[in-house]
Formats: structure tokens, C-alpha cells, sequence
């Protein structure tokens, strides 16, 4: 196989991917575990050995069933939306007794509903997965269910769970695959994001599709040089494949704003090639 990435720790991650892989579809099944956390584990492993085979060469036919079975994954978790067990919060007092002698004492506290695990900036990330192995079907039924409660604790301005932009550009796609425009291109302008940064990329990308306006090709190609860049500074193999671009291509695809051969060929972080299915 010929090599797409030059990355020194390539096969040690391709090995160690299909090493957890097995090793999570064995717990899968298992009481002893709480499915709602294997998918989520399934999930994130199947993408990150995805992007490795793609690294190495792999043909894309065994690529493109590992993106589609992690969207799959974290539609059966939407399933359990609310009754995943929270992890327990374990407070320790120490009581000290009449002659100066302290005990510790533990106590449990009561686990709320979380709904952190299915926030909407995750949600919107399974539907690009999706759209990137050419499941648009599988997307919509994915962007339908983007929600949070309202007041959510796990959001904010600098979140590391669900930042607040993150909820608007969520939402937009949710919006959009609902085919409430007005709506989606609202929360679309919330989003504040510097125009350089990748999100700020992502949005003029979405706002394109949504208003199914010229110069999508343009926001791709600053998206794709942004995302090369991060890439080649920290040689992160989350980066091999670009999932976003790949998705918010595909929304383009199949609104009918671009064809194949307007898009970039070449580009070895957005592979085409993925979304196909023939």
C-alpha cells in the first residue's frame, strides 16, 4: 500500500486502533458494562482507526464502513439520551472525634440526568461522519435529534464540552436539515468565531449552503489550508481526514450548489473518494 500521510507513528497507531477495537465490541455485549459508554468508546476508536487506514493506504471500501458505523453508534446512544448513568461524585469529610482522633467519612452524591454525552456540538459532529461516508439519510435522522436541555450546565463561552458557538453551529445544521432556513441562518450569524479560525471557516462554509450562495469552493479551499496548517504544526493524527470539510461538502453536493468538478482533487486531507459508495 502506498502511504497518503508520511507520519513516523502510523502503523503503531493502526495497531494499537484494531487492538482497542476488538477489545471494546467484546464489551459490547457484556452486563458488566454500561453500553451507552462502549458505543461512546466504540465510536471515538472506530473514527481514529479510520484515519489511520486511510494514512497508510488503505482502499477506501474499508475506510468508509468504520465513519458510517460511528454515526450509527451514536444514534443507538441517543437512544439512552438522559438515563446515562452519570459517574458518581464521591465527597470526603474527616470527623474528628472527642480525644482528637479524625475518621474520614465518605458520602455519594446523588448523580444528576446527564445529558452532557449527547450534547449537540457531539450530535453535529456524527453527522458530519455520516455525510462524510456518504450516508445523507443516516445524517438527517441524526441532525433531527440535536438538542440540549434548556440551561444546560455543560455549556458556555469557553466550554470544553459544548462551547456556546458550538451549540449555534449545531443547531444551524439541525435547522437546516429541518428545512428551517430562516431559522438556521439565524443561529448561523450567532456564531462567534474569528473569520480566520477553523470555525470561523465552518461557518462561512454553512452559510454558503444555507443560502445557496456563490463562493463555497473559496470557503473550502481557506477551510482546507487552515486545517493543513494546524496539521503540519502539531502532526495531529486527529487531522488526517477532514472530517468537517467532507461533510459540509456533501450538504453542498446535495443541495446541488457544486459538483465533483468544481472541488478540489488533490487535496489529500478531503478524499472524495469517501463519499461514494459505488
Amino acid at each position: 500500500m502506498k502511504r497518503r500521510l508520511d507520519l513516523s507513528n502510523l502503523d503503531f497507531g493502526l495497531s494499537s486502533t484494531e487492538k482497542h477495537l476488538k477489545k471494546i465490541r467484546l464489551q459490547l455485549d457484556d452486563p458488566k458494562f454500561i453500553r451507552p459508554r462502549v458505543l461512546s468508546s466504540l465510536s471515538t476508536v472506530l473514527v481514529r482507526h479510520a484515519k489511520f487506514r486511510y494514512a497508510v493506504g488503505y482502499q477506501f471500501d474499508l475506510i468508509r464502513p468504520l465513519l458510517v458505523e460511528s454515526a450509527e453508534c451514536f444514534k443507538e446512544i441517543l437512544t439512552h439520551r438522559g438515563n446515562i448513568p452519570a459517574f458518581e461524585v464521591v465527597h470526603l469529610e474527616v470527623e474528628v472525634n472527642e480525644k482528637g482522633e479524625a475518621t474520614p467519612v465518605a458520602s455519594k452524591a446523588k448523580p444528576k440526568q446527564n445529558f452532557a454525552s449527547t450534547n449537540s456540538h457531539i450530535n453535529k459532529e456524527a453527522v458530519y461522519l455520516a455525510l462524510a461516508g456518504g450516508e445523507s439519510e443516516l445524517a438527517r435522522e441524526l441532525a433531527l435529534e440535536i438538542w440540549d436541555p434548556p440551561n444546560a450546565s455543560y455549556i458556555g463561552a469557553r466550554s470544553e464540552v459544548c462551547a456556546i458557538w458550538q451549540q449555534q453551529l449545531a443547531y444551524s445544521v439541525k435547522h437546516y436539515f429541518s428545512g428551517e432556513l430562516e431559522q438556521a441562518n439565524e443561529c448561523i450569524e450567532k456564531v462567534v468565531a474569528p473569520e480566520e479560525s477553523l470555525a470561523g471557516r465552518e461557518k462561512a462554509m454553512l452559510r454558503c449552503v444555507f443560502r445557496n450562495e456563490e463562493g463555497f469552493v473559496g470557503c473550502l479551499d481557506q477551510y482546507l489550508s487552515r486545517h493543513q496548517k494546524i496539521f503540519q504544526g502539531r502532526k495531529d493524527t486527529n487531522l488526517m481526514i477532514c472530517i468537517i470539510g467532507l461533510g459540509i461538502v456533501k450538504l453542498a453536493l446535495d443541495a446541488g450548489l457544486v459538483s465533483l468538478n468544481d472541488l478540489p482533487k488533490d487535496n489529500v486531507f478531503l478524499p472524495l473518494e469517501l463519499m461514494s459508495k459505488g
